[in-house]
């Protein structure tokens, strides 16, 4: 490898160490998987551009799930978050692998000429003129479309934790006014859960566990060993409320105890101070994230939502079946 292909390589690198570090985020939002050219970096900007969302970086956890451990990819990510990369040359290193990333664009336009019309050469001689002003970001090869031959996809058959209503493997949203019956009805289901051996995990902060959970659920008959409660994390001695974003805490808990049943009552209160509730490309990251666990643990989880103020659904309990 020459020493021109040396320093392009560790500018990728130190592209995706700050970015793995979720340092200078806002430095890197105009590149695209087009800037890089390996094949293991483009895989891993592709992936954190599928994670991250709005958020500064993508979760490590779901980053290492999603390209395997035991890939190059995944193994070169273990790497780069042990990198002691500064990120002082970052706007410099994005504005170099962008520049680097118009001249194989022109390349590959320029090896089309020799073939080419004289309508198609001159087409082909503004895009190349178009690349070198502003950049690769400035063509339509700027953005890649990720897909799937659905023939390639595997049919699956729903495995059900109550049929038709919960699925496992997947999130499912109650939604309804205060007070309707929510947290009776997860209640009652887990307890069901609970009698016949299974595991739950429950996130709550509106009821509280001596004067509301316990009681409800040993008047259902559940057996109350089985139900564990999410309080809160804890780090160097200081513990708070646990929250949605907390991946890594989530993740290790439902690995340690493989509840059949999460959860969450409701969503309002563990989605994280930062995250504006009502903004959808803020809280996608989140149940995206959720989704992943879900599937991965092969766990329901039940998120309970009180309606919007503009849009309140009442849920009518009637003769509620058991799962």
């Amino acid at each position: 490898m020459t020493n021109a292909n040396d320093k392009a390589v560790r500018k990728e690198r130190t592209v995706l160490a700050c970015m793995l570090q979720g340092r200078d985020w806002a430095e890197v939002r105009s590149l695209s998987i087009d800037d890089f050219n390996l094949g293991d970096h483009k895989e891993i900007f592709a992936a954190m551009s599928r994670l991250s969302g709005t958020n500064d970086h993508a979760d490590i956890t779901l980053l290492l799930d999603e390209l395997g451990t035991n890939s190059t990819a995944g193994a070169l990510v273990l790497d780069l978050i042990a990198d002691g990369t500064i990120g002082t040359k970052l706007p410099r290193y994005v504005k170099d692998l962008k520049k680097a990333s118009a001249a194989r664009e022109c390349n590959r336009l320029y090896e089309r000429m020799p073939n080419a019309s004289a309508e198609e050469k001159r087409a082909i001689a503004e895009q190349m003129a178009a690349l070198l002003r502003h950049g690769a970001s400035s063509t339509s090869t700027s953005s890649v479309a990720v897909l799937r031959i659905l023939s390639d996809v595997e049919a699956k058959a729903v495995d059900w934790l109550w049929e038709p209503y919960i699925p496992k493997g997947m999130l499912t949203i109650l939604t309804g006014d205060p007070g309707v019956g929510k947290s009776f009805i997860a209640l009652r289901i887990a307890a069901d859960i609970a009698r016949r051996g299974g595991k739950v995990v429950y996130l709550t902060i509106e009821n509280s566990a001596s004067y509301t959970l316990r009681p409800r659920f040993d008047a259902l008959e559940g057996d109350a060993s089985k139900l564990i409660l999410l309080d809160g994390v804890s780090s160097q001695g200081v513990t708070r409320t646990v929250t949605l974003q907390d991946i890594e805490v989530l993740d290790k808990t439902m690995a340690e105890h493989k509840p059949e049943l999460v959860v969450i009552d409701p969503i309002q209160n563990y989605i994280g101070a930062d995250v504006d509730a009502h903004r959808s490309n803020e809280t996608r990251p989140i149940l995206d994230g959720l989704a992943k666990l879900a599937e991965k643990h092969h766990v329901a989880i039940l998120i309970l939502r009180h309606a919007s103020k503009n849009g309140s659904y009442l849920w009518k309990i009637q003769n509620c079946p058991s799962p």
